[in-house]
């Protein structure tokens, strides 16, 4: 995620989504990004649609 307002609205709707589920993970799908947000309970992949689409990531 290039813009960094962008990039912070993203996680922080994501970090809101998972409390509210008691989701311990989430997935971000991006055009073309690859990177691992965080670790452990609270991790977010960013991945392309494309690999998750091809591998069911």
């Amino acid at each position: 995620m290039d813009d960094a307002k962008a990039h912070a609205r993203e996680m922080q709707g994501m970090k809101e989504a998972m409390a509210e589920l008691r989701c311990p993970k989430g997935l971000i799908l991006t055009d073309d990004e690859w990177e691992d947000i965080g670790t452990g309970p609270e991790s977010i992949p960013v991945r392309p649609f494309w690999h998750w689409a091809v591998a069911g990531v």
